[in-house]
């Protein structure tokens, strides 16, 4: 590798904020971000706060996202920059430190390199065929998606001077998280695009890089053989039936073809309708729109129309619906800046989260800072030490993380929550060397995890302190709708009904682990009482008697062979 001129050193700080920028800007418009309040309807380049809903279905909760803040497209990307700050060991700081903290502070990652990562973070390479189970091993190879496209840039403008060593590189930062030729050769091709644009010195005529790319698909295309990946290629051809060449080489006509869907398209110029195009690339197509195929070709494409655009390109590509906007801007926004270099750079973007560090990353690219021949390996342990440690920190206090040397607590937020049954903080740090990194910590409420009927807990697991308890009885009424209107005039059919807790909570153990506790109570009460309706009503209590009961809440989540046990419990209950 030889030094980075300042003409590329200038394209590549274009392409390197320009791919955060991307991130920042898509990162709350993708649907899947749960942002709250909807999606932006009005495209711009500046950036903005927002706030999303996070914790999943069982532990919501909302986070604010300040203006800038980018996700673990970003993160990843920086994390292969520094990584590189190792010089040949830079693999090796990447899997074995870099991966595994990066499951502390990620935001919004993907589920293959998040898996990826935790086995890494325990001493396992994800293809360990003798350390892990077939199933493993095979969602490993199965990963296609654009997790590895999204953070190759470092190593494409590194190896400027070597197109064939990008491959090498490229393929050995994907098969750390990914398997599947779908990640692996579509970020070559990625890696090759920014290649050539950024030795271009004159215009990108209109097509001229689709161009390029289909005429030397041999070099792309090819497979990359490392030293030492035996064990790796083994473990390959097991998972896929000994077809993983074949497999690569239909990916890369798939490429191929993509990049004939994009020429054909440029060609029609000022008709080339682009949400069809787009189409065209499944980019809309929820199935496979994360893929790294499909994320390589649309950034090309995009970068490609809008070259003589850019920003124009950008917010296009960030304010799409039904489509991975971070990721897919964030790519756009290298290939542009691989073109424009720090032109385009806006001065609105100077609030974009961690600029300063960002530059000083940018300016050290090739500078080695640390070429130690043992890494000090951050295990998942070191993980769990953290989260335990986080709550005992005040404002200031310092420890190391990873792979930076010194984070100090900057702030603490309590985030509002969507639920009474757990508390949640977000803890904002800061690096010595300049990141912000973001942990959240998610805990019980010690006051609700008491109560008697916890909203976030499964139906099975209820308070031993609660079963104890015996004497506490719920009291409900219960008619429902329909009860009610046959129970007018009739105050029998109004008198209260009781059971126990402990019968409450025999009866719980019947249910679906998965169901919890605030969902499962209603149900049950409804069939309760929908028995006591029956019974009062004086309709013989036989099978027909039951199959009617459970007929009426077959459609409650829970199957008929647990309804009926839960039927028959309940038909068998006597008050205590």
């Amino acid at each position: 590798m030889t030094k980075l001129d300042s003409m590329l050193y200038d394209k590549y700080y274009g392409s390197f904020v320009g791919a955060i920028v991307g991130d920042a800007l898509g990162w709350g418009q993708e649907d899947r971000g749960n942002r709250i309040g909807g999606l932006n309807t009005q495209p711009s380049h500046i950036l903005q706060e927002w706030k999303r809903k996070s914790g999943g279905r069982y532990q919501p909760y909302e986070e604010i996202v300040e203006a800038g803040s980018y996700s673990d497209d970003g993160q990843l990307l920086i994390a292969t920059a520094r990584s590189l700050q190792h010089g040949e060991n830079w693999s090796r700081h990447f899997t074995k430190v870099e991966l595994p903290a990066w499951l502390l502070y990620e935001r919004g990652g993907g589920g293959a390199t998040k898996r990826a990562a935790e086995k890494l973070s325990n001493a396992v390479v994800p293809w360990k065929l003798d350390k892990l189970k077939n199933e493993e091993v095979i969602s490993y190879f199965n990963a296609g998606g654009n997790g590895v496209a999204m953070r190759i840039l470092p190593h494409a403008f590194l190896s400027h001077d070597n197109v064939i060593q990008i491959s090498y590189n490229v393929f050995k930062n994907g098969i750390s998280t990914h398997g599947h030729p779908r990640a692996l050769l579509s970020a070559i091709l990625y890696a090759y695009a920014v290649h050539y644009l950024m030795h271009k010195s004159d215009p990108l005529k209109y097509g001229e890089l689709i161009s390029y790319l289909i005429e030397n698909v041999q070099l792309w295309n090819e497979f990359p053989k490392l030293n030492r990946m035996d064990e790796w290629f083994e473990a390959a051809q097991f998972a896929t039936n000994y077809n993983y060449l074949d497999i690569w080489n239909q990916t890369s006509n798939e490429l191929v073809q993509g990049l004939r869907i994009i020429q054909n398209a440029l060609k029609m110029g000022m008709i080339d309708n682009t949400h069809d195009t787009l189409t065209m690339l499944n980019c809309f197509d929820k199935r496979i729109r994360s893929a790294g195929t499909v994320a390589t070709l649309v950034s090309i494409y995009m970068a490609s129309k809008y070259a003589t655009n850019p920003m124009t390109g950008l917010v296009e590509t960030a304010f799409m619906k039904n489509a991975d906007t971070d990721t897919n801007a964030s790519m756009v926004g290298g290939l542009l800046g691989a073109i424009y270099g720090s032109e385009w750079i806006r001065n609105e973007w100077g609030n974009l989260q961690d600029f300063a560090y960002l530059q000083r990353l940018i300016n050290e690219l090739g500078v080695v800072r640390k070429e130690e021949v043992s890494i000090n390996f951050w295990k998942a342990s070191e993980n769990d030490r953290v989260k335990k440690e986080l709550s005992q920190l005040t404002i200031g206090d310092t420890f190391q993380l990873g792979p930076f040397r010194q984070v100090r607590l900057k702030e603490k937020h309590n985030n509002k929550t969507l639920t009474s049954s757990i508390n949640v903080f977000t803890y904002k740090l800061v690096t010595e060397e300049g990141q912000t990194i973001y942990i959240k910590s998610i805990t019980k409420n010690p006051l609700k995890s008491q109560s008697l009927v916890p909203r976030n807990t499964t139906s099975h697991k209820m308070n031993d302190k609660i079963t104890k308890d015996i004497q506490t009885q719920f009291d409900f009424s219960y008619f429902n709708g329909e009860n009610e209107k046959q129970s007018k005039g009739n105050t029998n059919l109004n008198s209260q009904c009781f059971f126990s807790t402990k019968q409450l909570m025999d009866v719980t153990k019947l249910l679906p682990s998965r169901m919890t506790a605030h969902k499962a109570i209603p149900i049950l009460i409804n069939i309760y009482t929908e028995i006591q309706f029956k019974k009062q009503k004086q309709v013989p209590v036989d099978i027909v008697f039951v199959q009617e009961v459970i007929s009426k809440f077959k459609s409650k989540a829970i199957d008929e062979e647990t309804l009926g046990k839960i039927v028959n419990y309940f038909v068998g209950l006597k008050r205590e």
